[in-house]
């Protein structure tokens, strides 16, 4: 009984999890693995999956029955891939890069709209595409778009037609064409 509830509840926790590591992901300046937020889920998704399913299957192995080792690769199998799945989908940046992808056209537009205007005002924040600008300024030959801001760190989306930021505490990572993924920490 345990086994089959636990069974349930990481199959229908490890797709939820997944598709918010995937959204976590696809932020310009966030590292989906060092926010902390889901922490609690995926300790509790690998302990459920360790020692309760990983068990469970093993028994079911053992046993000689075509159903049973139909019910060990459902045990064994989800977790793993899904981790896999992840790991390899953040290590291409895919979802940032799909995000971008769908977000290009009015990204661009917007940053082409300020830039012609030379630094019309800008005040609140704003869904541009499918990303939340937070604030836009010019640095360095760059008009940047801030989507998170922190105490000591603020990161973006930065449209460069010119040079770079040439700061030491400025990273900037090229996604395409005039696009880059900003970040400058004070």
């Amino acid at each position: 009984m345990i086994v089959a509830v636990a069974g349930t509840i990481v199959a229908v926790v490890t797709p939820i999890w997944l598709f918010l590591r995937l959204l976590f992901a696809s932020e310009p300046m966030i590292n989906p693995f060092l926010d902390m937020k889901l922490s609690f889920f995926e300790l509790g998704l690998a302990l459920t999956w360790l020692f309760v399913l990983v068990p469970a299957g093993y028994r079911s192995l053992r046993t000689s029955s075509r159903g049973s080792r139909k019910k060990a690769v459902a045990y064994l199998i989800p977790f793993p891939l899904a981790v896999i799945l992840l790991l390899s989908l953040v290590h291409f940046e895919i979802p940032l890069k799909i995000r971008f992808e769908l977000s290009e056209g009015a990204l661009s537009d917007f940053a082409e709209q300020h830039v012609s205007t030379d630094g019309e005002s800008f005040s609140g924040s704003e869904w541009v595409g499918l990303f939340k600008v937070d604030n836009v300024f010019r640095r360095d030959g760059c008009f940047v778009l801030q989507t998170h801001g922190f105490i000591d760190e603020e990161g973006g989306l930065a449209y460069c037609t010119g040079s770079l930021p040439t700061s030491p505490t400025v990273h900037m990572y090229h996604l395409k064409g005039p696009w880059w993924r900003y970040r400058n920490i004070h």
